[in-house]
């Protein structure tokens, strides 16, 4: 009796090494998931850091690899959540800036994944869609980081630009005393497969 409980766990514990890979499958979590953004002000380019509390994703799958399980998600932010730690900051952003979208919403897809860690993100706002390259990693088996830079007037957003630069003018004087404003954006987002 205990050589058939022996091989059976011997069995048990081959069956898990040999075939556990065929049903594992890697899912996105979106709970898991933080997205960053940094935005610049002065002359000489100082950070702003914030992100959006509402993000839905759809198209989500489970794969038998990592990439599989993000590859095609497709994403939409409420422009309405920024958060960047300043209550009266967030609502200058979200009217003075965004305000000036044609809707309150930025889709997004990711696409085009390479094993080399090059992708695209599909972006529509504003009435226009394009492609910004990212870069992304995998830090272990389920931990994702993806990073990208962008500049908003890509997507039409000069007014928006200039009326958040006008309301914050004197925020936005740097070292030399020049009110600045950049449009470009670098953008971060971590998460944790399932």
């Amino acid at each position: 009796m205990k050589q058939v409980q022996f091989a059976f766990a011997i069995f048990t514990l081959f069956s898990v090494q040999v075939f556990g890979k065929e049903i594992c499958k890697f899912s996105y979590v979106p709970e898991n998931t933080k997205l960053t953004w940094t935005a610049f002000k002065f002359t000489e380019k100082t950070g702003v850091n914030g992100s959006f509390k509402k993000i839905d994703t759809m198209k989500t799958k489970s794969s038998p690899d990592a990439l599989g399980a993000v590859q095609s998600i497709e994403f939409s932010i409420d422009t309405n959540s920024v958060e960047t730690g300043n209550p009266e900051r967030d609502l200058k952003i979200a009217k003075y800036f965004f305000g000036n979208m044609t809707s309150g919403l930025i889709k997004g897809i990711f696409k085009n994944s390479k094993k080399d860690g090059s992708a695209d993100i599909q972006l529509s706002w504003n009435g226009v869609t394009t492609s910004v390259p990212i870069h992304f990693k995998f830090t272990s088996d389920v931990d994702l980081e993806l990073t990208g830079s962008l500049n908003v007037n890509q997507w039409k957003m000069e007014k928006g630009i200039a009326n958040l630069n006008k309301e914050c003018f004197d925020l936005h004087k740097g070292k030399d005393g020049q009110s600045k404003l950049w449009p470009d954006v670098d953008f971060k987002i971590i998460s944790k497969l399932k």
